[in-house]
């Protein structure tokens, strides 16, 4: 059958637009190819489609564009597909029309969050990049796992901050992941959560690995040579930056283990070593500074540091230079490798204004010429040492020294107290040398030295050498002995006190005493305060005279089992 031409015939650019997700209008040609003109006219089938023109004339061989806009305002979330009818000489044409809608449209700032051992909560963003609101639920598939909130509505552009928690808890050591599915407007979402649970020994909630203070006793743990380092910045323990710190704050320092600056296994980090173990050695923690003095508290447990090295020029030597009046020094020994400085040198403190509780040095210190030298202190200005000792020896010629401490007193307003210490060293210096003490120049009325002793020899140069003091002129000084002997060429040289102007009972001297001038078996100068029940062995020293105390021989100082005689106080 043959398509009669003589009419005019009406066809579609197009039979189908697609707008898509975003597209809200388009075109679509009508061409008349019949044999003559042609009316037509178009039918929309649904509200949400438009166009500009809905009827007209085509003469034969002429077209028109129409534009086809769609408005998904009132149309849900989906996928709609509308119709738009043209009709012309009895005759219709269906163009379909295709639209997309979007709904809220959810985003998630993170998806996979790893809370390691410590972080007990993490917080991410849901955001809405849709054109309409939208809602959303989320479920946990595991009890430690928590989001808060758990569901939620958010506008078209608005976020949502949201807070993902875990709870340790309850749970054993060891590696642990969890998920959160949420759900929004047909998009299904996983956010994925891991952790660890660590070793928590003190049960504050910081894992033994990233906590300062493991066994939560207030003091910062050391455990190496590089840990021993850093107390250096920050001298009161104040933890700037550092987890596990109890209520009241962090009281100091503790040593864990031994420590031994030779030893590869005493660093954290062996970049360190050659800095400590050669050239200037060591620099000690603190210095004659207000603001640079190391002024908490320092426990030892009893371990040691061993191998120290120190070779300077300067002042203030010591794995401590000054420990100010807030310090403390405890429960630790020493062992020296090499040991030189000038004023104020030791090998645990060069200079200190706090108490030194069951500490000890041994070794070898040297001074060509420094002052206040001793071998477990420098100085002691101020506080109490007590069970404390120095085995070794102070060389070269400095003044002021003492097997155990140089010098003793930091103001007359201040107290100090020795008790219960002793040194075993060898002891050579120019003026004031003293078996345990170089000498005392400050202290209230209240300060001693009791139940001590020195056993090691002395040398020197110069005046005012002792066998357990050089000069005492504060404090005083109780049931005390000295047993090394004392040589020097100049004067004021005493088996116990070479120079003496405070109160001396019940303490005796052993040692052979030599001197030029004002040489005493007990004491070179200064009887006024000695009392009399003070003793020095008139056999072993050489010497039947002293500025104070009484001569006896070996026998006599022997003799006696009960409180008789001499030994009746």
């Amino acid at each position: 059958m043959e398509v009669d031409n003589s009419i005019g015939l009406l066809n579609l650019s197009t039979s189908s637009l697609d707008f898509g997700q975003d597209n809200e209008s388009s075109q679509v040609t009508l061409t008349n190819e019949g044999t003559s003109a042609l009316d037509w006219s178009a039918t929309v089938n649904d509200s949400w489609i438009s166009l500009d023109a809905a009827s007209g004339s085509l003469d034969v061989g002429a077209n028109t564009t129409l534009t086809v806009t769609v408005d998904r305002t009132n149309l849900d979330a989906g996928t709609f597909e509308g119709t738009v009818d043209f009709a012309s000489n009895g005759e219709t044409t269906t163009l379909l029309v295709n639209v997309e809608v979007k709904g809220g449209e959810l985003s998630i700032s993170e998806t996979n969050l790893s809370l390691g051992v410590s972080d007990p909560n993490r917080t991410i963003t849901f955001e809405n990049v849709g054109v309409r609101s939208l809602s959303w639920t989320s479920e946990e598939n595991t009890s430690w796992l928590n989001m808060a909130p758990k569901e939620g509505t958010i506008e078209v552009g608005a976020t949502a901050t949201i807070l993902i928690e875990v709870d340790r808890t309850g749970l054993g050591l060891g590696d642990y992941s969890g998920d959160i599915t949420v759900t929004s407007e047909g998009q299904t979402f996983t956010i994925s959560v891991s952790m660890t649970v660590a070793q928590d020994t003190d049960g504050d909630g910081v894992p033994d690995e990233i906590d300062a203070d493991v066994d939560g006793d207030g003091l910062m743990e050391i455990y190496t040579i590089n840990d021993l380092n850093e107390v250096r910045n920050d001298l009161d323990a104040s933890g700037d930056g550092k987890q596990g710190a109890p209520a009241g704050g962090f009281t100091g320092y503790e040593l864990m283990n031994d420590l031994d600056f030779d030893s590869d296994a005493s660093y954290s980090d062996l970049s360190l070593k050659p800095d400590v173990t050669a050239g200037s050695g060591w620099e000690p923690i603190g210095a004659n500074s207000s603001s640079n003095r190391f002024n908490t508290v320092f426990e030892g447990n009893g371990f040691t540091i061993s191998n120290l090295f120190i070779n300077r020029t300067t002042s203030f030597n010591g794995i401590f230079g000054y420990v100010d009046f807030l310090g403390e020094l405890r429960n630790i020994s020493i062992e020296i490798r090499f040991l030189s400085g000038d004023d104020f040198s030791a090998a645990l403190a060069g200079f200190s204004v706090a108490d030194i509780i069951n500490c000890s040095a041994q070794g070898t210190v040297q001074s060509p010429s420094g002052g206040s030298v001793g071998l477990l202190v420098g100085r002691f200005g101020a506080g109490s040492l007590a069970n404390c000792f120095a085995i070794g020896e102070i060389a070269g010629n400095p003044f002021n020294a003492g097997g155990l401490i140089g010098s003793i007193g930091f103001s007359s307003n201040d107290a100090w107290f020795i008790e219960n210490s002793y040194a075993d060293v060898i002891v050579s210096g120019s003026s004031n040398v003293g078996g345990l003490v170089g000498g005392t120049y400050w202290g209230s009325s209240e300060s001693f030295i009791r139940n001590s002793y020195a056993s090691g020899n002395i040398s020197a140069t110069s005046n005012s050498v002792g066998g357990l003091i050089g000069v005492l002129n504060y404090g005083s000084i109780t049931n005390c002995y000295s047993s090394g002997d004392v040589v020097s060429s100049s004067f004021y040289i005493g088996g116990f006190v070479g120079n003496n102007s405070r109160s001396i009972t019940s303490c005796y001297s052993l040692g052979t005493v030599q001197g030029s001038s004002n040489i005493g078996g007990f004491s070179g100068r200064g009887a006024t305060n000695i009392t009399q029940d003070n003793y020095w062995d008139t056999q072993t020293s050489g010497i039947d005279t002293s500025a104070g105390g009484t001569g006896q021989t070996t026998s006599q100082l022997q003799g006696p089992t009960s409180n008789t005689g001499i030994y009746i106080t």
